[in-house]
């Protein structure tokens, strides 16, 4: 592909160049020529205008006029000739530079002046190259008017071969030539060696695609060159980094996703163990005592409610993903939701033995937003510090204005969240390893950063110093 790039583009600049080359020619050519006629013409000015002076009309005679290769002829106002040249033409080979006879006749001369009488019988000099055809060289082609006293009475023609000219064209063609080969010679190397330089990299840029095709984003390129090859590079290192990235996320998430199924699945499998094995225990009529078997169907209620949780949180999270309902908002005042998660909260942190408290603004916070999704997504992050945190922990509720909303921060200074894992906090089935591997169903953060989506709201957390977790919300 690149080689066929090379190749079409040197074709194409070729004929481009012998486009220009012959464009510049004509040019060169014509402005040559131009300029020429205009020196010659300054020359040979006086000399015609002598001439065309003493041509009498009434008398014409013979113009005693004895130079070699030069024509003079006189035409009247009919176009008619009246005198000639008395000897005959001699002009000049070009190419031994010897003195040659030439007889082109009077009606060959008449022919070839012919279109420009009219401009002379108007009163308009005549300067031309042109060619006689019984003559193998051109001649300078002077014509001036013949006056009297009552205006253009005649024309005058004054020949002169050009071999000078001749001459000198094919000179400036040969040197032209000559001289645009080696140029385009010379551009079409130096536009080889650029091509190479940027084909490289693309030949190195194409290696690199094709193993990213092939899963392996380890390839890098070189960020140097052109900028605009500088630029292709660093953005496809970019691609090549991110994919990369992607690739690291999708399998670590993937070996979560694994085992969070088989936590899943111990999870349901143990609750179900524990009441299959109470339950037969009640129904043999093993269980005599009334204590006993109140204490069986504690345990049975516990574990059941805890199934329920579980399939909850998942079902909430599927209905989330796949339809994300109308969104209902109305003015809420977030004091006021904030302090009723405390007081449901309050009791459970007492028996757990933690510092739960909350603060919130001393004026009203009132948003239009969805309240049952505020009051979810709150419970959901305080249920999560609240299984996080050990006992004598410390739980927090802040509520803050910023710009033109508000934040809502929960702190608490339990176990954390290891740096490394904390871009994956609130994927779907991820719960981070060591201290949080068999605690909750890894659901509940998915479900507050889809449930905030839909409200065009933003979570994420930072690391509280000392240790533990800040989860934040907007709330707009």
């Amino acid at each position: 592909m690149n080689k066929s790039l090379v190749k079409k583009t040197l074709s194409i600049s070729g004929v481009l160049i012998m486009v220009m080359m012959a464009v510049v020619l004509i040019i060169g050519y014509m402005t040559i020529e131009k300029q020429y006629l205009k020196i010659t013409a300054e020359d040979k000015q006086l000399l015609v205008y002598e001439l065309a002076e003493a041509v009498d009309m009434m008398n014409p005679e013979p113009i005693p006029l004895d130079v070699p290769g030069i024509i003079v002829k006189v035409y009247d106002a009919s176009g008619n000739e009246i005198t000639q040249t008395p000897k005959p033409t001699i002009m000049l080979n070009q190419a031994d530079e010897t003195l040659t006879w030439g007889m082109p006749t009077d009606k060959t001369i008449r022919n070839l002046l012919m279109p420009y009488m009219s401009t002379v019988f108007e009163d308009k000099d005549v300067r031309i190259i042109g060619s006689i055809n019984d003559l193998s060289d051109r001649s300078i082609i002077i014509g001036v008017p013949i006056k009297d006293g009552t205006g253009v009475v005649g024309a005058l023609f004054y020949l002169e071969p050009s071999v000078d000219f001749d001459r000198l064209m094919v000179r400036y063609i040969q040197i032209y030539i000559i001289t645009m080969v080696i140029l385009s010679v010379g551009i079409l190397i130096m536009l080889y060696v650029l091509l190479k330089k940027v084909v490289q990299p693309l030949n190195k840029m194409s290696d690199v695609a094709h193993h990213m095709s092939t899963g392996d984003y380890g390839q890098r390129l070189d960020e140097d060159g052109y900028s605009e090859v500088r630029q292709l590079a660093e953005s496809m290192n970019m691609l090549s980094k991110n994919l990369a990235s992607e690739k690291e996320r999708s399998a670590k998430l993937k070996q979560y996703r694994e085992a969070y199924f088989s936590d899943v699945s111990h999870e349901l499998r143990s609750p179900l163990v524990a009441v299959k094995a109470m339950a037969e225990a009640i129904h043999d009529g093993m269980v005599k005592d009334e204590e006993t078997r109140e204490h069986y169907m504690s345990i049975i209620l516990k574990e059941t409610y805890r199934m329920e949780n579980l399939i909850q949180d998942m079902m909430i999270l599927s209905k989330l993903r796949s339809d994300d309902g109308d969104i209902v908002r109305n003015k809420v005042n977030l004091n006021q939701v904030i302090q009723e998660s405390y007081n449901k909260y309050a009791v459970i942190a007492d028996d757990m033995g933690l510092d739960f408290s909350v603060e919130v603004l001393p004026e009203d916070a009132v948003v239009m937003t969805e309240e049952n999704t505020i009051i979810q997504v709150l419970g959901s992050l305080i249920d999560n510090s609240f299984k996080f945190t050990g006992e004598d922990g410390k739980i927090q509720v802040l509520l803050k204005r910023k710009d033109d909303g508000y934040l809502v921060k929960v702190i608490d200074n339990g176990c954390g969240v290891p740096k490394e894992d904390i871009p994956f906090i609130f994927e779907r089935y991820y719960k981070v390893d060591k201290s949080r591997a068999m605690i909750g169903s890894g659901l509940g953060l998915s479900i507050a950063k889809r449930l905030l989506d839909r409200l065009g709201e933003t979570i994420w957390m930072e690391e509280t110093e000392g240790g533990g977790a800040t989860f934040i919300f907007s709330i707009h």
